[in-house]
């Protein structure tokens, strides 16, 4: 998806990824590691990001949701930055389910990793196409 928009819109783009890379085995990634990272509250080293994103007034965070809100290691980017000061978090969520719940989970543990952070809700469950067009709109309405 985010590809996707990528190529629609040109945004920079950066990839959030654990230090030490997930397993490939689907149960242990679905259904253990994630879970473990979030029962025990620890959020995973990232590997080096690519650029500041401090660089950026507005960062589109995308991010699937694993056990009921964002993955731990969406917290350590957010908790990397000490001070947000200044700039647009837009989360934008994935899940197997519709229970808008999970995205209100997901601003929640947002807010306590970056508190700093003006947080903006974006689209929970959208297709490419919608999150192009909730930018766009979103963008347009900021150029007024």
């Amino acid at each position: 998806m985010v590809e996707t928009i990528h190529q629609q819109e040109s945004l920079l783009v950066h990839r959030t990824e654990r230090a030490t890379p997930y397993s490939t085995n689907y149960s242990v990634v679905a259904y253990q590691e994630p879970k473990e990272e979030i029962e025990q509250n620890r959020c995973p080293e990232i590997r080096p990001l690519e650029g500041n994103p401090l660089d950026a007034d507005e960062i589109l965070l995308f991010f699937p949701i694993w056990w009921y809100t964002m993955p731990m290691l969406i917290r350590t980017f957010l908790e990397s930055i000490p001070d947000w000061k200044g700039r647009t978090i837009v989360l934008f969520t994935n899940s197997y389910t519709n229970d808008p719940q999970y995205m209100e989970n997901a601003m929640k543990d947002a807010k306590a990793s970056a508190p700093t952070a003006h947080l903006v809700e974006g689209l929970f469950n959208a297709s490419p196409k919608e999150h192009i067009r909730f930018l766009e709109s979103r963008w347009k309405n900021a150029a007024k």
